[in-house]
């Protein structure tokens, strides 16, 4: 029995592929039995060719695949969510 209600929302899962501090490397989160026990919503998953501080390893593309999810997720405020653009 589960302990804690599901998740009814959207769930993003970003990882690094040598991440061997959680998730043994990102294995967890492609858990599909997991996911299907306490995820009752949409499950995106990206996995990212670098270790645990992906944000100081791939600031761009970290960014980006944020950016993007949640542009899907809320695209009437997608103007809030991108840089302005460049002159």
């Amino acid at each position: 029995s589960r302990t804690y209600p599901p998740v009814r929302v959207p769930v993003f899962i970003l990882w690094g592929e040598q991440d061997f501090y959680s998730f043994l490397g990102g294995r967890d989160a492609m858990d599909e039995a997991a996911l299907q026990e306490y995820v009752e919503a949409p499950v995106e998953r990206i996995a990212l060719n670098c270790g645990h501080w992906m944000q100081q390893e791939l600031p761009d593309e970290v960014n980006r695949h944020l950016i993007l999810f949640f542009s899907k997720q809320h695209p009437q405020q997608q103007q809030l969510l991108l840089p302005p653009q460049q002159a």
